[in-house]
Parts: C-alpha cells; structure tokens; sequence
C-alpha cells in the first residue's frame, strides 16, 4: 500500500511545469524555448488517508506557445521508504487571463520504490490541473490539483497538491 502511495506522490509533480507567457507583453512567445522546474507537493491517497511529501525536477521544450511535452524526475525519501520515478507528460496551456495562465496536463511514467526491503516497479497515470503566475519573462510559480492513478494490485487513487517554480531558457 505505501508502495502505491508514494508512486502517486511522484506523478503530482508533473502538472506544474512551465509558464505559457510573460506577464510584461501578450506578444511574448515561448514557442522554441526550454524549460526547468522544481516542484514539491503533498498527496493524499483516498484509502488510507496517508499524506506524504514529496520533490521533483522536469525539463520542457515548447513545441508552441500552448503546447509543451516535458520529462519529470521525482523523489521520495522517508523513514523505511525512498522512491524515483521517471515521468514523461504533456501540458496545454490555455490564453492568459488576467496575470494566470491556466493549464492541463498528462503523464505516464513508472517507479521504482523501496519500502524497508522491498522493492517494485509499476506504471502510474496522472491528469492535472493548475494555474502558472508569471513573475518576468523568464520566472513563474504554478499551483494545481493532481488526480493519480496507480496500477499496481488492485490499483489506487490519490489526489496531490503540487507547488513549482520554472525558469525558461
């Protein structure tokens, strides 16, 4: 069960990757350009009501100005429990409003976890939703909900709450 929980965890930080545009001018494009975040993020899975906390890293080129597929690496490390999860995705990025950006995104990856002596490897699939807030041109934060959905056993459920920071390059 902890396996399947921190494989979730790990896929919450797919959603938060990647501003859509600068806040300074609409005509700024990000079309071609490559992206780095960093994410944290608390999950919660459905049958258990355990939180854990988690990291992760991702890396994005966009393709458009709304379309960016992208690569996470994240990581759990706990008493008894570490886990690393590779996580290819997928986000759009709708028109700015206001000074958000709003996004969806979609991954599926797998995970190795260790949980005292054993360790698994299984698939996990999440699908996100968020806002980006721009700071400049090249800084923004992003907040959303992740849903997860783990196929090892019988499957779980979990729901994260991730919070990032991305620069573009």
């Amino acid at each position: 069960m902890k396996k399947i929980i921190i494989a979730i965890l790990l896929l919450s930080s797919t959603a938060v990757a990647g501003p859509k545009s600068s806040p300074a001018t609409v005509k700024e494009t990000v079309a071609g350009k490559h992206e780095l975040s960093g994410s944290t993020s608390a999950s919660l899975l459905r049958t258990g009501g355990k939180t854990f906390l988690g990291a992760g890293v991702g890396y994005g080129y966009y393709l458009t100005d709304s379309v960016k597929p992208g690569v996470d690496v994240d990581f759990v490390v706990g008493r008894h429990i570490s886990a690393l999860a590779l996580v290819p995705n997928l986000t759009y990025y709708a028109d700015k409003f206001k000074s958000v950006v709003p996004f969806v995104s979609g991954g599926f990856g797998v995970v190795t976890t260790k949980i005292y002596s054993v360790t698994n490897t299984t698939a996990v699939l999440g699908l996100g939703a968020g806002i980006k807030i721009p700071f400049n041109e090249r800084v923004s934060a992003s907040t959303g909900i992740v849903y997860s959905r783990s196929f090892a056993g019988k499957g779980s459920n979990s729901f994260a709450l991730p919070v990032g920071l991305s620069v573009l390059f």
